[in-house]
């Protein structure tokens, strides 16, 4: 099944430019004989490691994007594994965003006529409507109490 990967790899800072070059012309190679489609290679970028790998603070990284069937996977990770240059690397694969259907909502209209009968019921434990008269009397005998 063809799927698109994508290839991030740290290169060690030790090569010159004109070797840097070449060697990530030789990763796209790899990439490229096991019947891949290359999509986009980056530029290499200058990075300072976080922790020491391998004992190196400073580091190439290079982005490699490709399309490859999955059984092909196998074969470059060996590839990449045998050169000495690369101090690490992680292969993903680049799955498409999936759609996401908006959700809709049913708003049903409310008459007031059901809201009114909504608060006017007994069907909330027996509640009734009480006057504010009422309260303030409640209130005025608990406090002089």
């Amino acid at each position: 099944m063809t799927r698109k990967y994508e290839l991030s790899y740290l290169v060690s800072r030790e090569l010159s430019e004109e070797e840097l070059k070449s060697f990530c012309d030789k990763i796209g190679a790899f990439v490229a004989e096991e019947m891949s489609i290359i999509a986009h290679q980056s530029n290499p970028l200058k990075k300072r490691l976080a922790f020491s790998i391998k004992g190196k603070t400073e580091a190439y990284l290079i982005s490699l994007a490709f399309k490859t069937d999955s059984k092909n996977i196998e074969n470059i990770e060996k590839k990449l594994k045998a050169e000495n240059q690369i101090l690490r690397y992680i292969m993903i694969i680049r799955e498409s965003p999936k759609k996401i259907r908006e959700r809709t909502t049913r708003i049903f209209p409310k008459t007031a006529g059901s809201l009114q009968k909504k608060f006017d019921s007994d069907s909330r434990g027996g509640m009734q409507k009480i006057e504010i008269g009422d309260i303030d009397k409640k209130i005025e005998e608990i406090l002089s109490e």
